[in-house]
């Protein structure tokens, strides 16, 4: 029985849903990640989020598949995830000694998008959305922006 099948199969079962994630989060095969992020809904564990950062800073994923997993991860609130994102959303200049953010790409879109969903009175956060709000990149200005608040029927 292929592996996909095997999971998909633990990935159904509520008694087995969280630990299937976790696994697959972890499994070295891009389509059995891809399974387990696709499951993924709402907030996620620490474990699940320690692993989904984990193979996020890794060179396998796509820019795709990056960015998906940090859509996931902002909507967590731990604290552990919040500084993750912050610190993958900005640079040091060399020179000048300066934050900034890393160049436009969708990660860096996911990432600004997560922060300004959920603000929070972190300080570093409220930096980073204000240097994507002046951003040259229209995508970045407008990932930035405080998100409408939607209401349940």
């Amino acid at each position: 029985m292929p592996t996909s099948v095997c999971v998909r199969f633990v990935l159904r079962r509520e008694a087995t849903r969280d630990r299937g994630i976790l696994t697959g989060l972890r499994d070295p095969d891009i389509r059995i990640f891809n399974l387990a992020l696709a499951a993924m809904t709402g907030a996620c564990s620490a474990d699940s989020a320690r692993a989904l950062m984990a193979r996020t800073e890794t060179s396998e994923l796509s820019d795709e598949l990056r960015a998906r997993a940090i859509r996931v991860l902002g909507e967590t609130s731990h604290v552990e995830v919040r500084v993750w994102m912050e610190k993958r959303a900005t640079t040091t200049h060399w020179l000048f000694r300066s934050v900034r953010l890393r160049k436009p790409s969708l990660e860096l879109s996911a990432i600004v998008a997560a922060l300004a969903a959920r603000p929070g009175d972190r300080a570093e956060s409220r930096r980073i959305l204000a240097l994507a709000r002046r951003s040259r990149d229209r995508g970045l200005r407008r990932a930035a922006m405080p998100q409408p608040e939607v209401e349940e029927l």
